[in-house]
């Protein structure tokens, strides 16, 4: 985009020396939080009589406590208190004003400026600390101002070495290549993946065990038929998951069919020892475990194997393989 018009030119540069001129690495910023830029950069002479002007006290300075003299009226001995208050008070200013000024750059008001100002003409407290408040964001806006000038200088000094003329026209020579063009594949197919050799999975290498000690015809025979108590508990836990189970919900039925035909069973033959719920617990963990190995197997057989696959793939051309693993947990005790 920056490259597609002349105007964008500079943009280009400016953006190109923000990545890769290392001279900013030498630019630090002055790191204060906040920047109040309508104190300006420097306070300017006006402003300080201003807020200097802003805090007299005349009841407490010597003014105030001069003597009348006799036959002088109280209006023309009002106007003369003023007078002397007023002469005191410009003259202590302008020698505050000028050290202020000539004190500048600092963060800080200077304590000799302060030391020019009388305790008793004027409100030093709050005179010091709106100075201060003044001060401060000015040197801060100061510091502002370098870091600001000193990335510029950086970025001039880019634009001098990184920005061509805009009319000039840089000759090339073009040379169409003889050699065979080769082909190369720019997308794939989910087709073209079930081409692949289909990988070897690995089955539960043991049946259930059954338990060591065998299971007397009293245990699991109640009126010459088989007690089928633990079988309905387990049935009556795969029922209780959720509808969208239907593996879980068809193993139910199932078992729920060979429970029926257990107790329609009349032969007293002893059967095979049914098996516990705590096979049938681990037997569970051992199939969700191999299913969960098995989709893992599949992802990674189905995933990119070399590098061109893989710059397909992260290019967006490669099939989205989304694995979605739900076992069966343990019934509960």
């Amino acid at each position: 985009m920056a490259y597609s018009s002349p105007e964008n030119m500079r943009l280009a540069a400016t953006m190109f020396a923000f990545a890769a001129i290392p001279k900013f690495c030498e630019v630090h910023s002055p790191g204060y939080d906040l920047y109040d830029l309508s104190f300006g950069i420097i306070p300017t002479e006006h402003h300080l009589h201003k807020h200097i002007s802003s805090y007299p006290t005349f009841h407490n300075s010597p003014e105030a406590s001069l003597s009348s003299h006799p036959h002088e009226s109280s209006r023309d001995f009002g106007a003369q208190q003023q007078d002397l208050f007023q002469s005191q008070c410009l003259y202590e200013q302008t020698k505050a004003v000028n050290v202020l000024l000539d004190c500048w750059p600092c963060d800080s008001v200077p304590r000799r400026a302060l030391e020019c100002l009388s305790s008793a003409r004027y409100d030093k407290p709050n005179l010091t600390a709106t100075l201060e408040k003044l001060y401060s964001n000015c040197y801060h806006n100061h510091r502002l101002k370098i870091y600001l000038d000193q990335v510029q200088s950086v970025l001039d000094e880019a634009r001098q070495t990184l920005t061509p003329p805009v009319n000039s026209k840089q000759p090339y020579a073009f040379t169409p290549s003889n050699s065979t063009v080769v082909s190369v594949v720019t997308t794939v197919l989910t087709e073209h993946l079930f081409k692949k050799p289909a990988p070897v999975i690995t089955l539960l290498s043991d049946p259930i065990t059954h338990p060591e000690s065998p299971v007397s015809l009293t245990d699991n025979y109640s009126g010459g038929r088989r007690d089928s108590t633990l079988l309905k508990h387990v049935i009556s836990f795969l029922r209780s998951r959720p509808s969208s189970d239907k593996f879980g919900r068809q193993y139910a039925e199932d078992l729920d069919d060979s429970r029926t035909n257990l107790d329609n069973e009349q032969s007293p033959i002893s059967p095979s020892p049914i098996p516990t719920v705590d096979t049938l617990q681990h037997h569970l963990a051992r199939c969700n475990e191999l299913y969960s190995n098995t989709l893992r197997s599949l992802e990674e057989h189905l995933a990119p194997s070399d590098v061109t696959e893989w710059s397909l793939f992260n290019s967006g051309q490669w099939p989205r393989i989304t694995v979605s693993c739900s076992g069966f947990s343990p019934p509960c005790q």
